[in-house]
């Protein structure tokens, strides 16, 4: 098995980039992660590649091989390691007899037609009386109360560093912070997003959405989002946003070796 750097291969981001809908969290990851490896079989990449962190305990496949994947995993230490993003099929497949930490099955929507979404996004905003706000680092305690996907000791420090290097929208009512979304820092894609039990028939989670969306956009990246496959609410509205399209199911996953 031959190790590279993953940002220094330009062959990898061209291998990638032919299954951008697949990938697109590999690809956003690697702008995050300079020191990122990718672990292949061959410079062409016919059996695909994995790419991650040793020292982070981070990976992602981009292949379909399995014998490929379980010989990767003979050459981890022991020890937790997590997986991004995987296809469902094939996490599912690899997972099966291993000693699991965490799973989250994920629904992958993608925005796909930028006209639809700027047309949608006008008209959202044109019904909105609320101006668009950012959240700011004295409000990630707060937003951390209601981020469930990360324990304690670490969801705190990520919503900052979220909250810190990337974008976001609020919206205050009389100073009260009722809903928000966030762009995670780690892969750009979109969330957290929350909106107050009280403020919940208020299109607010729409509105802060479209907001992200946008910004996103303007800086040259595809809005996507990776939503739990049981929160029938966030699908229906990812669902109702001009432009989106649901692309595959994966998940995320934690396995002790």
């Amino acid at each position: 098995m031959k190790i590279a750097n993953a940002n220094d291969n330009p062959q990898l981001i061209k291998y990638l980039q032919k299954n951008e809908d697949l990938n697109r969290n590999t690809l956003n990851y690697l702008t995050h992660d300079p020191n990122a490896e990718v672990y292949f079989l061959d410079e062409n990449f016919d059996k695909g590649a994995i790419i991650g962190n040793k020292e982070k305990n981070f990976f992602s496949f981009a292949t379909r091989d399995i014998n490929f994947i379980e010989a990767f995993w003979d050459t981890l230490p022991p020890g937790e390691k997590v997986f991004s993003a995987v296809p469902k099929d094939i996490a599912l497949s690899f997972i099966a007899g291993k000693e699991t930490t965490f799973t989250s099955h994920v629904k992958v929507f993608v925005l796909k037609d930028v006209v639809k979404f700027e047309k949608f996004a006008k008209t959202v905003e044109d019904s909105s009386q609320y101006d668009d706000d950012v959240l700011h680092e004295e409000d990630a305690t707060e937003v951390d109360m209601h981020y469930t996907l990360l324990d304690d000791e670490h969801s705190l420090p990520y919503i900052r560093g979220c909250i810190l290097l990337k974008d976001s929208s609020c919206i205050r009512v009389n100073g009260e912070l009722v809903a928000w979304c966030l762009v995670h820092s780690d892969d750009n894609a979109l969330g957290p997003l929350y909106v107050k039990e009280a403020f919940r028939r208020s299109d607010f989670a729409k509105l802060v959405s479209v907001r992200v969306m946008k910004k996103v956009l303007a800086k040259g990246i595809t809005p996507y989002w990776h939503v739990v496959e049981t929160n029938n609410a966030s699908i229906s509205l990812t669902n109702k946003i001009d432009g989106m399209e649901f692309t595959h199911d994966a998940t995320w996953f934690g396995l002790n070796k």
